[in-house]
């Protein structure tokens, strides 16, 4: 069947007469944008192609419980805003929309109530905030974030008493990590990167002190202390780990590599608790 064909399909299946279609169908159309490929096979159709017109027809059917699974997941920023306008005047206009997503950003946003489901199990919240909180505590000890110390040392300098300040962050926030070393000789012109890293290893901050700063760093012959201080970063609603890797002169190799979980706030869109503090004037 064609795109064209599926519209009315659709439409029927959810209710609506041949007559409402006919009225709405280019409002339908327009929506999803799917261009010249209306009267193509569906077959030939991407999933978010597929998707895009689906929800196009269920918008428009003007439907007492709107269920969307994931649909902002597909399309390009136009569509995703086309979908969040349309959500809202539906909920505008008293429709009960349940929203299937892991996106934290769109369910702090739009939804009002929160379950979440865990093993089979779902949890119920009055307050999305707290919702979000809860389910984002399941996976602060993820083995894939765990704690791992791949190098603390070689026969010259060894690496102890290590520890981070915090491991929950609102944006802006600030963190130190202090250690204790003991070496035999001295280090000069040593490298410290900072890097924090998603689940899935991409990158959302990284900063290394060859690149920013013009003086050297040293570790001296002995016993001592060294403190690591990361300011205002700005990242928001993500489980993500902290690694700290310290390079010898010219990075050779590692005197220290350590890396351990943390947990970044989402911004309370409801209340504005958390959002960025930016410093401004009028004149």
């Amino acid at each position: 069947l064609t795109g064209r064909e599926n519209v009315y399909i659709n439409a029927a299946i959810l209710g609506m007469t041949k007559d409402e279609v006919d009225e709405k169908f280019d409002d339908i159309i327009e929506f999803a944008d799917i261009g010249d490929f209306l009267d193509v096979p569906v077959k030939f159709y991407s999933s978010g192609m597929f998707v895009r017109l689906g929800f196009a027809v269920a918008a428009h059917c003007k439907p007492d419980i709107l269920l969307v699974d994931e649909v902002l997941a597909v399309g390009d920023t136009g569509f995703q805003n086309k979908c969040f306008n349309k959500i809202g005047e539906l909920k505008k206009r008293g429709t009960t929309t349940i929203m299937v997503s892991h996106n934290m950003h769109m369910i702090s946003t739009f939804a009002e109530k929160l379950i979440f489901l865990n093993k089979c199990k779902g949890r119920y919240f009055n307050s999305v905030t707290e919702g979000i909180k809860e389910y984002t505590k399941l996976f602060i000890n993820k083995e894939d974030l765990g704690i791992e110390k791949v190098c603390s040392g070689n026969d010259n300098i060894k690496f102890f008493d290590v520890e981070i300040n915090k491991r929950i962050f609102y944006p802006g926030d600030s963190f130190s990590i202090s250690m204790k070393y003991k070496s035999r000789i001295d280090y000069e012109d040593i490298d410290i990167d900072t890097g924090i890293y998603s689940g899935n290893e991409i990158s959302l901050y990284f900063q290394a002190t060859n690149k920013a700063y013009n003086k050297k760093i040293n570790l001296e012959k002995g016993k001592h202390a060294l403190k690591i201080e990361i300011k205002n970063i700005q990242i928001n609603n993500s489980m993500a780990k902290i690694i700290i890797a310290i390079w010898s002169k010219n990075r050779v190799g590692y005197l220290f590599w350590w890396r351990i979980p943390v947990e970044f706030k989402e911004i309370d869109y409801s209340t504005g608790k958390n959002f960025l503090k930016v410093l401004y004037e009028v004149k």
